[in-house]
């Protein structure tokens, strides 16, 4: 199939996440018939390898929708990569950037998969242990790779992520 001419004007939603590597942007535009037509994806503001792989990404995907690419064979690709830089936990772990692009345009879309939950027992909990307060635990996140306010590379000191290119510290 040739590649799709991209109309003047798109229709368009955006999704934020955070990631390992910062603050995760993904642009799904749509077309005429509100097919996906082209993604983009941005992360950070400085720059730096993550920032350049999520934008070969979004280019990479909407070369493909352009010419007739399965939108949910993409997402299927993309999700489950893993890197070093892991945020969350569970569900809604993102394991990459490349991972959270793909669940990105899931969500946009509106593709996120029904999950069937067991159903619920019922449980009797002694009054003692109702009045403890539960305490989520807080997302866990691998050390090291890109600084998320500038996209720099941290380095551990001190027992801490430190980036020496903006000063941000994991720690503080």
């Amino acid at each position: 199939m040739s590649l799709r001419k991209r109309p003047k004007i798109l229709t368009g939603k955006t999704i934020e996440m955070r990631v390992g590597c910062g603050k995760l942007h993904v642009i799904v535009n749509v077309d005429e018939n509100n097919l996906p037509f082209e993604v983009f994806a941005s992360i950070g503001k400085g720059g730096g390898c993550a920032a350049s792989q999520c934008e070969a990404i979004g280019r990479l995907i909407s070369l493909n929708l352009r010419t007739g690419g399965d939108v949910k064979r993409i997402i299927k690709q993309l999700k489950g990569i893993s890197c070093h830089n892991k945020m969350g936990l569970g569900e809604n772990q993102l394991s990459s950037c490349a991972d959270a692009i793909g669940k990105a345009i899931e969500e946009v879309l509106g593709l996120k998969p029904v999950i069937k939950l067991p159903k619920k027992e019922k449980v009797i909990v002694p009054e003692e242990v109702k009045s403890e307060a539960v305490v989520e635990p807080e997302p866990t996140k691998v050390h090291n790779g890109a600084c998320p306010e500038c996209g720099g590379t941290l380095v551990y000191q001190e027992g801490c992520d430190v980036c020496n290119s903006c000063g941000y510290s994991h720690c503080s």
